[in-house]
Formats: structure tokens, sequence, C-alpha cells
């Protein structure tokens, strides 16, 4: 077996929100803080809590390229939203602060 060095680089990052997202912030967060980190984001995925929506929304990709698909409605689960990034040498602050910069006053 061959094991590079760089591989102790690698980490997770869990992100979970319980208030609703909005679709368009998150997709600011994702192309302002995350698209320069393109190259050390391996991957990333997440189930997100959306405003106004009855069902989940699945949200997944690989460095520059990703894909957002809905899901089942909620039903008796909570809802909520986790977010997972795996990269090396992600800046995990700065990651956590951007999204919960997503949080808005309930109306």
């Amino acid at each position: 077996h061959f094991i590079s060095a760089k591989q102790s680089d690698v980490s997770s990052i869990v992100v979970d929100l319980d208030y609703p997202v909005d679709i368009s912030d998150v997709s600011r967060v994702m192309e302002t803080l995350l698209l320069p980190l393109a190259d050390k984001l391996l991957r990333y995925k997440a189930m997100l809590w959306t405003n106004g929506e009855p069902n989940r929304l699945l949200f997944q990709g690989v460095q520059r390229l990703y894909s957002a698909d809905w899901d089942r409605p909620w039903g008796e689960e909570t809802p909520h939203s986790t977010l997972v990034f795996i990269g090396i040498q992600l800046p995990e602050q700065e990651i956590r602060d951007a999204f919960a910069g997503l949080m808005r006053p309930q109306k």
C-alpha cells in the first residue's frame, strides 16, 4: 500500500443548521466562499431546509461542479439542514461563519 503523507491534511466539516435557508443565499455562499477553494474541496453534500418549501433539497458537488434536486417531504421529521464538506486544509471557521450568516429573522 502506498499512502501519501498528505492524507492527514484531508478532513471533513459538518455544518448543522436549525433554521430554514434561502436557496439564493446558499448559492451566494457557495460562489463566494467555496468556489475559490475548489481545488482543495474534494466533495460536498447537503440536505437543506429551504424557506417555504415542504420538500428537502439535496445538494452535492465535486470541486466546481454541483447539482441540486428536490427530495421527499419532511413528513414527521423536524426540518433542518446538514452540510458536509470533505477537502484538504479547509478553513473550518470561515465555512461555519458563512453558513451561520444565512440565518434570517423569522416573520
